[in-house]
């Protein structure tokens, strides 16, 4: 693959996770699909994008949205000020999600459950509390810092 070809694939996959960010934002009633604005604010190139987002209507209610080989994720754009933080407020909420997801598990009897379905939640409370340390480890990284021509 050459470099022009790299380009356009990294271009596609952001695109993609662009997407994912904005149908998040409005599957939640945040902000109305057809209106909502996504500007990428660092990546860590196939794997993270983190962006803000804002509703044309309401530029100044933004969002941190995190998406790509994670779960996607938003924080109101007031509670950090930049994408460094951003990262750490995921990471820091997932390890909690994550903790409070594995200890339900121990909490649920077979006979408490709704469906035949077993869901494993201690799996899934491992999974988020490894993307939490995945982002924290890219956020704690200076390198990660150094340049902010990024995108």
């Amino acid at each position: 693959m050459n470099e022009t070809n790299d380009k356009e694939a990294f271009r596609a996959w952001a695109q993609e996770q662009m997407q994912a960010m904005a149908k998040h934002l409005a599957s939640r009633g945040l902000i109305d699909k057809d209106e909502v604005k996504v500007e990428a604010r660092w990546n860590y190139p196939f794997r993270i994008l983190l962006a803000q987002a804002w509703g044309a209507k309401s530029a100044h209610e933004k969002f941190w949205v995190i998406a790509g080989d994670v779960p996607v994720d938003h924080v109101e754009g007031g509670l950090v000020t930049d994408a460094r933080g951003a990262l750490k407020h995921f990471a820091l909420r997932w390890q909690m999600q994550g903790a409070r997801v594995k200890s339900a598990d121990r909490d649920i009897g077979a006979d408490q459950q709704r469906s035949k379905l077993r869901v494993n939640w201690t799996d899934i409370g491992d999974t988020l509390a490894e993307k939490a340390e995945f982002i924290y480890a890219l956020a704690d990284d200076e390198r990660n810092w150094e340049s902010t021509l990024r995108m």
